[in-house]
């Protein structure tokens, strides 16, 4: 089922959703057992469909905003991954004297192999001394491509010249091939890193709209900050004269975040020596989803509500209070909107949006404008989310879960401003003769992070919390 097909599923469940919050608002009334249980049926559903496009349209290439000139072609991310640009990728790099990503894929799989006491042919040999592993050491260093949006942009500004399709001699002259490699391309194999990176979004919402970069070392990375809302112009008649005592020196508040490198384990994996033998496995891929799997469990977690002390600073923690609910267990229609105009116009028209858990939307999703219109909107546009009272809105379940007494159950503002630093490398660790009795052998990945709100005063996100009883 592709995601257009499943986008048609999914309206049907969300005709079902209207119908049943008019059942309440229309009435006056508070849902019946079987009308609960019904109800938490279907937007369990809806929100598993929302899941399961999430995925396809990822795989299909669907968001047209993730675009890039890459030739004389358009590409997306995904399209980036298809068999034929890689295909022409391997050309270029071959012509280049660099590794082709079956350079990679066999380097990759022969340092395992040979971890684990197999043979590894004169292929794996060839291709780990081209692409500089060494097959002998315990842990091995990849570095991960930079984030898909530093490298959209550097490409944008070296192909910004020209409107038209390039040729395929000016295409040669963007270094195009050599930024790939610049950002990691010539070491990790193209299944395992997306396969990772594509895990870790799955598990972080606020990855999803989080401003994302990626730098070569973990070293302190200090951001600046700028406030400058205290400060107007001034109007000047025409052709007069400086005033030097009138001058006021005008200064703008500048501080600095400081991004760290946290660092965060996918903890052990075992994996038996007859799949690393199997030549048919995909063992690069696998490995790649279950470690961005775990890895991403967590590192969500911590972008949601790190306490940014000895680990990541959350966008909740990060947040300033918007709103306070009247009750601690009834969100109302005016509270949201307040919410909304709690945050600075300014911020309302940088993409800003809403952040909420699965289980935090069952209750928007009854709440109705004075004219009858539902807040929620569902999507059925690819690349497209649902939206709230006209904001798009990302579901993150390491929100609070649960409308409760002091919970900051929504959160609302310009969500780029959240600032995510990964460091470029990921480490595989094998864990010598652990399990050597089973036939196994261990591994496990480390991955470092950071992330914090870009806020100089001026507050660009906030939360609505609920009333303390």
């Amino acid at each position: 089922m592709n995601a257009k097909e499943m986008r048609e599923k999914r309206a049907e469940l969300s005709k079902e959703i209207r119908r049943l919050a008019d059942l309440a608002n229309e009435d006056g009334r508070e849902f019946s057992a079987e009308e609960q249980e019904a109800w938490e049926k279907v937007n369990a559903d809806y929100n598993d469909w929302t899941r399961k496009i999430e995925f396809a349209e990822r795989a299909e290439s669907a968001e047209a905003d993730q675009r890039v000139v890459v030739g004389p072609q358009i590409a997306t991310r995904e399209e980036m991954q298809s068999p034929e640009f890689q295909a022409h990728r391997d050309r270029v790099a071959k012509a280049d004297g660099r590794p082709t990503s079956e350079d990679r894929a066999l380097a990759f799989q022969g340092w395992f192999r040979h971890q684990a006491g197999l043979a590894v042919s004169e292929q794996h040999q060839r291709a780990a001394e081209v692409v500089g592993i060494n097959l002998h050491a315990i842990n091995l260093d990849l570095r991960l491509p930079g984030s898909y949006g530093t490298m959209r942009r550097q490409l944008h500004g070296q192909l910004l010249a020209g409107a038209r399709p390039l040729t395929a001699e000016e295409f040669r002259a963007t270094n195009y091939t050599s930024t790939v490699a610049t950002f990691g391309g010539d070491t990790i194999p193209e299944g395992f890193v997306f396969n990772f990176e594509k895990a870790l979004l799955a598990f972080g919402g606020i990855r999803n709209v989080a401003d994302v970069m990626r730098t070569a070392s973990g070293n302190d990375l200090p951001w600046p900050t700028v406030n400058d809302t205290g400060n107007t112009g001034e109007q000047v008649a025409e052709a007069a004269d400086s005033d030097d005592s009138a001058v006021t020196e005008l200064g703008i508040t500048t501080s600095a975040l400081t991004f760290k490198a946290w660092k965060f384990s996918s903890k052990m994996i075992r994996v038996t020596s007859e799949l690393l033998e199997d030549s048919a496995f995909d063992m690069v891929a696998e490995l790649g989803s279950i470690m961005g799997e775990r890895i991403g469990r967590i590192t969500a977690t911590g972008y949601a509500t790190g306490a940014g002390t000895t680990t990541i600073k959350g966008l909740v923690v990060a947040a300033t209070l918007g709103v306070t609910a009247a009750s601690a267990t009834t969100i109302d229609l005016d509270e949201v909107f307040n919410l909304i105009h709690s945050v600075d116009p300014a911020y309302r028209a940088q993409d800003a949006g809403f952040v909420l858990h699965d289980n935090v939307v069952l209750a928007v999703r009854k709440l109705k404008d004075s004219d009858g219109q539902y807040l929620w909107q569902p999507s059925n546009q690819a690349g497209v989310p649902d939206r709230l009272a006209g904001f798009p809105l990302q579901i993150d379940q390491g929100m609070a879960s649960t409308i409760a007494a002091s919970a900051k159950v929504i959160l609302f503002g310009a969500l780029k401003k959240y600032k995510i630093r990964d460091v470029a490398g990921l480490r595989i660790k094998r864990l010598v003769e652990l399990f050597a009795q089973y036939d196994q052998e261990g591994f496990v990945a480390f991955f470092r992070t950071d992330g914090n709100l870009l806020d100089a005063g001026s507050n660009p996100a906030k939360y609505l919390q609920m009333a303390s009883s």
